[in-house]
């Protein structure tokens, strides 16, 4: 009965399917211990999103096969949504299927107020439009990811457990640091909340007859008169008493305190500080303790909250659980279990640790290991006593980091971490902390235990090291006071300063034969500024960078609160001889749904670019390049590369006819000249006419009005006299903005300036027409080169360096453009240009039309054509089918003739999936962008398979496809 009810939403062993009874169906390893895992939800099936050529999958939906109690509901939701293993569950009655959110949060006053509404029901005995709309919630949304691009609205960030915890923490410290009778200083309230957390998921721990701690340990509360819990030991003020007893109950100087700690904690009266974790406070709604399910709250989530709590530096970002597990998956692969861990050792370093949320991700995968290898010797799903956990931290895990909070913090998240996998007797009546303060997690400068660390030998040094250096330091000052303070300089000059470049030369030395480094880096120090280009060459001649994920399209998305800096992730371990003929994957975060909500990370084939190693260590035009679709793009940049530039004509006219050239003037917005003398008078500013506004419709001019200047371009002043251009340093939205003058105009230093004699004007008029006429190519070039614009700032900002090098050959003709280069001009100035863009606002994300995918088959037929086109036979369109989230377009090789193959369109998208699946044994479903070759009745046949959106239907991606179905053929003989 279940399994004709699943059938209706496509939900089918033969794609995703695996019911808790049936793990031997499980189709790897992250599938069984999924399957264990749901276990603990009383869940009876798992539906899963596989990925092709992949040993990966991604839980998507529990399902129940059974009624619900308005109170099984809710406790249902509560602990899926703590522990955000699926974002729906699918409850399957006789007569019903009803579909919750659980990536939502409950609220409201007390419990018997909450109430829980499926989005979606569907009645078994329905109707036409019963079944259009189970579509909309079918399998085959999951399998390529097309589900949650069609149901926006389920996704919320803010709705998150991460977020609501996080959130809850932030208002209920900020809030007792305003309550100044409790006599509490923030280090001592934020001890008070770090170890909250703790003994709040230590009383919540249940086993799976849903025993918990706190009735086990029920005689330890005893003691304490009128103590059922933690908060009774708060309002009766037996927390230092409480917290001794536990420091001695479990080791590890976990629970201590300091001196001035204990004396601030026995002043207070903590009966506040009791009702804050309650939630009982009029006005304030704090979610730490009513919301939650602590016992199934992730690891490496609570970990990622107590960052929070860490010292606040400029510069300093929180790294989210998300991006954490992208990271530890590629590293640490969860079917690597036997290559990476057979021996119990796998050595993980993060030298500037913070709340150690890479270690305790680390560990969880080590731990996972352990049970994977379990499982090989039994078939069964074993974890690790307590005993071998606590032998895989002290061998394995290892973290320094320069404040002693955020060591405290580390220590007190793999404490958790160990607690994970462990049933509440055994916590109780067998565990005690190793103290890890001792070897493992170190308070020091991070240069400082270089040399100790030298020595260890890592498998993998992992992190994302600080920025910036601390507050009271510039960049350069603070490199200069390490390499003073411990005679430790990098092995190639870094320019600026870059602190995690410093930290990445000195990290990489930390790792074993064969070990890996994995680095999150501001991607305009490592990447797309030019300054970077020197040592990034170096270290890619010296170690191999394997992958660098580059997440600078959602800079603004990745991470908590106001932080956007522009960041990647790289990959690189030794650098074998032979390797340098191999390839470098540049994967370029796209901005989606699930990745603007932290959720998952979207990744498909467009996403990916492989850069022959060469290529990557001596043209450092192409990282930009990619970033706005790569592939032709980076032949064409590098093509223009190679024309004299404007500041190469500049140059010359300068020397050889006096012309000036250069950013115009900064004003002082004050009445008076600074004390320092830093601002000057500048008679040729003052009271002239000067540009207020130059935007695509013309200009606007004032008076300027102020006296003094920082910049007053004394030695350029001529910028300002007649003949001259203006170019404002933007892209404009359809051109750059620009005028040519013929009177004395004063401007600021947004707008780039170029004056020439009077005798030259005629040569300067010439410059101006030129740069109208090739506006389009000058935008693509000055986009797709720029150190900053797309990256530090919007891509339509740009800076007087990126106008300089916009090609200016001697012959025009050179940059005239072909029928493919202005293919790829259009597609990057209006689509990719946008790529930073809210997802559902972007133009790329855009539903494609049938005028698209002509558009697209004229421009991949055009482009195979000239190569294969022979004795009337050649590529064309078959035609396309397309329904709301996919598209099939076919094309044929052979003579085209009316009505051929008609049976490839028969039964419409389903028809073809059967038809690849009974040819190629292929699950179409699992691939979100497919390409197959077939041969039916003297044709060959191209059948591409992918989303709808717009950005797989691009003419310029139509360009990309030709040209890899060019190296298929080629392959294969053709």
């Amino acid at each position: 009965m279940i399994d004709d009810v699943l059938s209706r939403f496509d939900f089918t062993p033969d794609t995703g399917l695996v019911w808790v009874t049936k793990s031997q169906e499980a189709a790897n390893y992250t599938e069984l211990l999924a399957i264990n895992e749901a276990k603990r939800f009383k869940a009876d099936a798992v539906y899963f999103r596989r990925f092709e050529n992949s040993n990966h999958s991604v839980p998507q939906v529990y399902i129940y096969d059974r009624a619900f109690s308005d109170d099984e509901l809710l406790e249902t939701h509560t602990n899926l949504w703590s522990s955000g293993v699926v974002p729906l569950f699918y409850v399957a009655t006789s007569t019903e299927v009803k579909i919750y959110n659980c990536s939502k949060s409950l609220e409201g006053k007390g419990k018997k107020n909450l109430r829980l509404d499926p989005i979606q029901i569907f009645s078994l005995i329905g109707d036409i439009q019963q079944k259009i709309e189970a579509e909309k919630f079918s399998a085959k949304l999951f399998d390529n990811g097309t589900f949650w691009e069609e149901h926006p609205e389920i996704l919320k960030v803010s709705e998150s457990p991460y977020q609501k915890l996080l959130n809850g923490l932030l208002n209920a410290k900020k809030n007792l640091e305003q309550q100044q009778e409790l006599h509490l200083s923030p280090s001592t309230i934020s001890k008070l909340l770090i170890i909250g957390v703790l003994v709040k998921y230590l009383e919540d721990k249940e086993d799976k007859n849903g025993t918990n701690l706190l009735e086990i340990s029920r005689d330890f509360y005893q003691q304490f008169p009128d103590c059922k819990q933690f908060t009774d030991i708060l309002r009766n003020g037996y927390i230092n008493a409480f917290l001794e007893e536990l420091n001695i109950k479990f080791n590890g100087k976990v629970f201590d305190l300091k001196p001035e700690e204990k004396q601030e904690l026995g002043k207070a009266n903590l009966s506040y500080v009791a009702a804050v974790f309650d939630a009982d406070i009029e006005g304030h709604q704090y979610v730490l303790w009513k919301l939650y399910a602590f016992n199934f709250l992730p690891i490496e989530l609570i970990s990622g909250i107590y960052e929070a709590f860490l010292k606040k530096e400029k510069g300093v970002v929180y790294t989210p659980p998300y991006l954490v597990n992208l990271l530890i998956d590629e590293c640490m692969p969860l079917d690597k279990a036997e290559e990476m861990f057979s021996t119990g050792t796998f050595k993980v370093l993060d030298p500037a640790c913070g709340s150690g949320i890479f270690l305790v991700a680390a560990l969880k995968r080590m731990v996972q290991w352990q049970a994977i290898l379990n499982y090989k010797a039994t078939e069964s799903i074993d974890y690790p006593n307590i005993e071998t956990i606590k032998r895989i931290v002290r061998d394995n895990i290892f973290g320094v980091d320069i404040e002693e909070g955020a060591t405290f913090i580390s220590i007190f998240s793999l404490c958790i971490a160990i607690c994970d996998k462990l049933s509440p007797m055994q916590i109780w009546n067998e565990l005690r902390f190793d103290d890890l303060g001792e070897e493992n997690i170190v308070t020091d400068n991070f240069f400082g235990v270089f040399d100790q660390l030298k020595a260890q030998g890592f498998d993998l040094v992992i992190g994302n090291p600080p920025f910036n250096p601390p507050s009271g330091f510039s960049k350069l000052g603070y490199f200069d006071l390490i390499q003073k303070n411990f005679s430790i300089t990098p092995n190639l000059l870094i320019s600026g300063g870059q602190l995690a470049l410093f930290f990445l030369d000195k990290a990489v030395e930390l790792r074993r034969s064969g070990g890996k480094i994995c680095f999150i880096l501001p991607a305009n120090s490592w990447l797309y500024n030019s300054k970077a280009t020197p040592y990034r060459t170096f270290f890619m001649e010296n170690y191999r960078v394997e992958k660098i994920f580059d997440f600078t399209h959602l800079s603004d998305r990745l991470f908590h609160g106001s932080a956007t800096p522009a960041v990647c992730a790289t990959i690189a371990t030794d650098l074998q001889p032979k390797e340098r003929l191999g390839k470098v994957l540049h994967i370029i975060i796209k901005r989606s749904k699930v990745a603007e909500e932290r959720f998952y990370f979207e990744i498909d084939h467009y996403d990916v670019h492989q850069i022959k190693y060469k290529i990557a260590l001596d043209n450092s035009l192409v990282w930009k390049c990619n970033l706005f679709s790569g592939g032709r793009l980076i032949q064409l940049i590098s093509y223009l590369s190679g024309l004299r530039s404007l500041d190469e004509f500049l140059f010359k006219m300068k020397n050889e006819k006096n012309w000036v050239y250069g950013e115009g003037y900064k004003a002082n917005d004050y009445a008076v000249a600074s004390e320092k003398n830093t601002y000057v008078e500048a008679e040729w500013i003052t009271d002239k006419q000067t540009v207020e506004k130059l935007d695509e419709s013309g200009m606007t001019i004032t008076i300027e009005q102020r006296k003094y200047f920082s910049r007053p371009r004394s030695t350029k002043k001529n910028i300002f006299k007649p003949p001259h251009i203006l170019i404002k340093e933007s892209l404009g939205k359809n051109k750059i903005p620009m005028a040519f003058s013929e009177e004395y105009l004063c401007f600021n230093d947004r707008i780039f300036g170029i004056h020439a004699p009077l005798d030259q004007r005629n040569e300067l008029f010439r410059l101006y027409e030129s740069f109208l006429r090739s506006s389009s190519l000058n935008r693509l070039y000055a986009l797709t080169t720029s150190g900053e614009s797309g990256v530090t700032k919007s891509p339509f900002v740009l800076d007087g360096i990126d106008i300089l090098k916009i090609p200016y050959p001697e012959n025009p003709e050179d940059i005239q453009l072909g029928y493919s280069e202005k293919i790829i001009q259009d597609d990057v100035l209006n689509y990719y240009i946008k790529s930073s863009s809210n997802s559902e606002k972007s133009p790329l994300n855009y539903s494609t039309t049938e005028s698209h995918l002509h558009a697209f088959g004229e421009v991949f037929c055009n482009t195979l054509n000239p190569i294969y086109e022979q004795n009337g036979m050649k590529w064309f369109s078959l035609g396309f089918q397309f329904d709301q989230t996919t598209v099939m377009h076919v094309f044929c090789f052979g003579k085209p003739q009316q009505g051929i193959l008609p049976e490839i369109f028969e039964g419409g998208l389903a028809g073809i999936e059967k038809l690849l699946y009974n040819t190629t044994r292929r699950n179409i479903r699992i691939s979100r962008v497919l390409r197959e070759y077939l041969h039916i009745e003297g044709y060959d046949v191209l059948i591409l398979i992918k989303p709808r959106a717009l950005r797989y239907w691009l003419r310029s991606i139509a360009l990309r496809d030709a040209d890899e179905t060019f190296a298929d053929l080629k392959i294969s003989g053709f």
